[in-house]
């Protein structure tokens, strides 16, 4: 594992500062979780090295793999983004690169992370995403700074601070790539033994085939032999004398038995560096599933909370016994026929008008209310404690109890916009403050082809079809 030290921080950053107003040109992947930077600067070509760990200028031209996912999304949002500012964060070892419309967090402390944000800190992307109780590291939620872990050194001028961890990094890649090749030769070794293991199976089945299908040949052949103390071959086959023919074919069948029994062992060993590889995999596709909101319709309240509604019965079901918790907020529209909608708040915290508001607006526009054609429709919200499974209640129906808060009026709408080459979707003051591109959909009667085409930015038919309820509406 490679690291800068804090010590180090204050004369990386003061080098870095070298960058300010340049172009971002190329980006390319050069190791497991390193990203080579191409940056334009007054008519030159700037080159810098960025992992979880350490970071620093190079004049080197570090040989591209195939680039992973994360560098892919770092190429789609910041190629061609100028440069603002590269700063230190609370003398804690975190650098942040602004550009015209990003940020990039790198987190350079224990096994570090690489967060790209928008510049109102709403995470787009991360290398690594984590999960704490005061702290999120996923897309879309609000980037938040990890308490300062790091005790107070004194932060040194070092001269030399990219040649250091330019040094720092190319050992790294030395031990890594002769762990490799050391891993690749034992393979080319396995697999050359296996080969060799395999042709003898055949080689002694063949023997002691041979030996039963022309036995009497062998036998008469066999009686001829008159020094009985050493092997000889006959009909091209080595023989013992001191056995009989039968113990000799049953020889070649028991070694045929114990190469099989060293051919599966040696599987096994082959096994291992495939295991560790799979599991490195399973890692980095497990940062890519699904997480447990993303099965229902959700976003991002404008004040950071997480709001999940139900689709259908079951759905509602399921997130009212699986996902609702002590602190959430619940919500239901005044008619049959609405989802369940949670405000979630994991850590207790105040809960703001603005984001009851927009919860009541998400759980009433996914009501019936849209399929009948009212425009408005009363939304209440209670407390977890009050929802309750009774009797023999239909598959996501459940009894409240207790006094309701009620919101009365809100409008049935859902507003639909497109950011950072995204589709967005949800009430309207929240996608008014994310984007100036988006259109008004309210009950209707065009489908969803009719309003696709009166949609002026891009989205595809499967798409509209989750978003829009009942597959119908207008735009306003």
């Amino acid at each position: 594992m490679i690291e800068i030290k804090l010590q180090e921080m204050k004369s990386l950053v003061k080098s870095l500062s070298k960058l300010i107003n340049g172009k971002i040109q190329k980006i390319k992947q050069i190791s497991d979780n390193a990203f080579l930077f191409e940056i334009y600067l007054n008519k030159n070509k700037n080159y810098l090295v960025i992992t979880p760990q350490i970071v620093f200028l190079t004049e080197k031209h570090y040989n591209s793999i195939q680039a992973k996912q994360f560098c892919n999304v770092l190429k789609k949002y910041l190629i061609n983004q100028k440069i603002h500012d590269i700063r230190q964060y609370n003398s804690d070892r975190i650098i942040e690169m602004h550009t015209n419309d990003y940020i990039l967090y790198l987190e350079l402390f224990r096994t570090g992370n690489i967060i790209l944000t928008d510049k109102s800190n709403e995470i787009i992307n991360a290398l690594i995403r984590r999960s704490w109780k005061d702290r999120v590291i996923k897309p879309n939620f609000e980037y938040k700074y990890p308490p300062s872990c790091d005790i107070e050194i004194k932060q040194q001028d070092i001269e030399n601070i990219n040649q250091v961890l330019e040094k720092r990094f190319e050992k790294y890649l030395l031990e890594k790539n002769k762990k490799d090749d050391k891993l690749e030769r034992i393979r080319k070794a396995q697999q050359k033994k296996l080969e060799e293991l395999k042709e003898k199976i055949e080689i002694y089945k063949n023997y002691a085939e041979k030996i039963y299908e022309n036995y009497d040949k062998f036998e008469i052949e066999f009686n001829k032999i008159k020094d009985r103390s050493k092997k000889t071959m006959i009909l091209g086959i080595p023989i013992d004398p001191k056995k009989n023919l039968k113990q000799n074919a049953a020889y070649y069948f028991d070694q045929v038995k114990k190469i099989k029994q060293k051919i599966e062992r040696l599987k096994k060993a082959m096994e291992i560096p495939l295991k560790i590889k799979k599991t490195k995999e399973r890692k980095e596709k497990k940062q890519s599933i699904k997480e447990w909101y993303e099965n229902f319709r959700w976003f991002i309240s404008s004040d950071g909370f997480l709001i999940v509604a139900g689709k259908d019965a079951k759905s509602n079901e399921k997130l009212i016994k699986k996902h609702m918790k002590k602190n959430d907020l619940v919500f239901h529209a005044d008619i049959t026929g609405s989802p369940f909608v949670l405000i979630k708040n994991p850590e207790n915290k105040k809960i703001s008008g603005r984001t009851i508001k927009q919860a009541a607006e998400f759980c009433g526009s996914y009501s019936k209310a849209w399929k009948i054609g009212i425009s408005a429709v009363d939304v209440y919200y209670i407390k977890p404690e009050q929802v309750k499974k009774q009797g023999a209640l239909p598959l996501g129906s459940f009894i409240i109890i207790g006094k309701r808060e009620w919101i009365r009026r809100i409008p049935v709408r859902i507003a639909l916009g497109i950011r950072k080459n995204e589709i967005i979707y949800g009430p309207l003051d929240y996608i008014k403050e994310k984007t100036n591109n988006y259109v008004i959909i309210v009950p209707g009667n065009l489908d969803i082809i009719q309003l696709q085409k009166q949609i002026k930015f891009e989205i595809n038919t499967q798409d509209l079809q989750k978003i829009i309820p009942y597959s119908k509406g207008e735009i306003i």
